[in-house]
């Protein structure tokens, strides 16, 4: 049985709002429309061609308002919102109570489904609410003369920046006339891309540049894989490789170290972690006698948390300081302050000031190790957040350490330059106490280098993220030299190579030895000796000195892999070309320090 339907517009002036209504029949096999037009036509409810079924005569309406006709008119208010069921509705208040008590059987019109994407907010329309049959419904569309927030956010618009384009240039194309299904299709290119999904597992496959032989080394290059399959799910990742000295580090799915990842269009703070640019810097003395450097080198480096004291900090250039202050993520207060108060600093961990002689020709070299220290640590920190903010508009199912900023986004400009600032503040951290240990002990500089190998770097198009991975190709940066370093550890040679560029391990080679397991398992597995004794039994012969005199024997030889090892697989992959051999002296470490945490907690006791 077809349904009797009605609306009524009253008080129509300037503007007039038409009802667009669609009345599904119970029975029917096509919907059929009924256009209705109050204001120009009061005198027929329904154009010409209407279904015989649906006729209603216009003159029972008056009579409605107690229930006696075909519809019962209520004021209503509505604004827009989602396509569900009374989702447009606001309220109606003058809607009577027995109205909710729906006939068995039948539905109010109101509640049903109501699409009211282009009505105004809080626009009070007097409106017929009818009765049709269980299994009908009606769609209600509006025109209207202001585009508004909130019809955007029903079509599927989200707040940002291309929002309000979208607002002002919909309200400008409504004012030339367009029809509102028109304006809609324009502003579709305003929405926001839809979320880019994670890869499946094992559909990127990556490079495995590294031998296991030992049950450790097993078990540490199975771990690696189960983070790089993990990490290589990231929409952004194109190419992914791991080197000799790759081992786990952060939860599941974060870039191991000796890790390299290219993504497209993108920077991904956390795959160059805190620690960014970590690097290394080699001074190569004429006649100069090691332990002469090693003594005026401790003289002048500083281990440890947080800065130097007043009176004792190294001048950071002004020019460097304004780029500081120009940048959006380095113009914080702590980074400005922590830029000149950690100038000539080497932090704690694996960082170290090495003495050697080269193989080659016999000279005296110094080799530090560090990175960015605290502006790092805090560019990292903001960059995080930003790429967060990214993350959960563009890919909301990556994972938080592998969020990304868009590199051709404002703010990816803004942090590729603050990048390159805090590779410049680095640099000169190094330069300020190669030069200072020079001056202290009146040793003439021959030669100096260096390289970073916890980095962003920009080629062919993609952004390769080397978390202790050092850059093996001719002119990855403006001022390399063609030579990087490779240290093993306290008591081996620093390598000095050539890079071989090799596709297989996209352009990269390894930082370091690596190790096997943890620090912590590594204290467990020595537990039965004191740290004297095995400094004494790993390092005999050399000058090690700690910088608080504590013995941190998670950085002893025994805790890294072989360094053999590790040196036959760069030469066997043809990572690079060995060209010297720094061998060791001694060095300097910051030593089994306390926490800092642990030390302000302690303070405030």
């Amino acid at each position: 049985m077809a349904s009797a339907l009605s609306a009524l517009r009253s008080g129509a002036g300037p503007g007039t709002t038409r009802f667009f209504f669609l009345a599904v029949l119970t029975g029917s096999p096509k919907p059929e429309r009924l256009q209705t037009d109050w204001q120009r036509d009061r005198g027929r409810a329904a154009t010409p061609g209407m279904p015989a079924g649906l006729q209603v005569d216009a003159s029972r309406l008056g009579s409605a308002e107690k229930g006696g006709g075909a519809a019962r008119r209520f004021p209503c208010r509505f604004k827009s919102g989602p396509e569900k069921s009374g989702g447009g509705m606001t309220s109606c208040q003058d809607l009577p109570r027995d109205a909710r008590r729906m006939p068995a059987g039948l539905h109010w019109l109101l509640p049903v489904r109501l699409r009211l994407a282009n009505l105004r907010k809080g626009l009070a329309i007097p409106f017929a609410a009818g009765i049709i049959g269980k299994n009908e419904t009606m769609t209600i569309e509006t025109e209207t003369e202001k585009l508004t927030g909130d019809m955007l956010a029903t079509w599927g618009h989200q707040p940002g920046k291309a929002f309000g384009a979208a607002l002002r240039d919909g309200q400008a194309a409504l004012e030339r006339g367009e029809k509102l299904e028109d304006i809609r299709q324009l502003l579709e290119s305003y929405k926001p891309a839809p979320a880019l999904p994670l890869s499946a597992p094992g559909a990127k496959p990556f490079h495995v540049i590294i031998d296991a032989e030992t049950a450790d080394e097993k078990a540490n290059l199975e771990a690696v894989k189960h983070h790089m399959i993990e990490l290589m799910r990231t929409p952004t990742i194109e190419a992914g490789a791991i080197m000799p000295d790759a081992c786990p580090a952060g939860p599941l799915g974060t870039i191991p170290v000796g890790g390299v990842v290219a993504a497209r269009g993108a920077i991904h703070p956390g795959m160059h972690s805190a620690d960014i640019c970590c690097s290394v810097m080699m001074t190569d003395f004429e006649d100069a006698d090691p332990k002469t450097i090693l003594d005026a080198a401790q003289s002048v480096t500083h281990f440890g948390a947080g800065g130097r004291a007043n009176g004792k900090r190294f001048t950071m250039s002004m020019s460097l300081y304004d780029q500081f202050r120009e940048n959006r993520f380095l113009s914080h207060p702590k980074i400005l302050r922590a830029a000149q108060e950690h100038l000539g600093t080497q932090g704690d961990g694996n960082h170290f000031l090495f003495v050697g002689v080269s193989r080659k020709s016999g000279r005296t070299a110094m080799v530090t190790h560090h990175g960015s220290r605290g502006p790092g640590a805090g560019l990292y920190k903001i960059g995080m957040s930003v790429a967060e903010k990214f993350r959960r508009k563009v890919s909301p199912k990556t994972l938080k350490q592998n969020a990304w900023i868009p590199a051709d986004s404002e703010e990816g400009q803004a942090y590729w330059e603050a990048l390159q600032l805090i590779r410049k503040w680095t640099k000169a951290n190094h330069n300020a106490l190669h030069q200072a240990t020079a001056e202290a002990s009146g040793a003439k500089v021959h030669d100096r280098f260096w390289n970073e190998h916890n980095f962003v770097f920009e080629r062919d198009g993609l952004f390769y993220h080397g978390k202790g991975a050092t850059p093996a190709w001719e002119g990855y940066a403006a001022d390399a030299t063609g030579l990087t370093l490779i240290p093993l550890n306290m008591a081996e040679p620093v390598l000095v190579v050539r890079g071989k560029d090799a596709a297989h391990a996209l352009g990269f080679s390894p930082h370091g030895a690596g190790r096997n397991y943890s620090r912590t398992e590594h204290k467990r597995r020595f537990a039965g000796k004191t740290p004297v004794e095995m400094l004494k039994a790993e390092t005999e012969g050399l000058d090690i000195r700690f910088f608080e005199n504590g013995i941190d024997i998670s950085e002893l030889p025994s805790s890294y892999k072989k360094a053999g090892a590790l040196v036959a697989q760069i030469e066997k992959y043809g990572l690079a070309e060995i060209e010297d051999y720094i061998d060791p002296f001694g060095c300097i470490m910051a030593g089994d320090m306390e926490p800092f945490w642990k030390k302000n907690k302690d303070a405030r006791r």
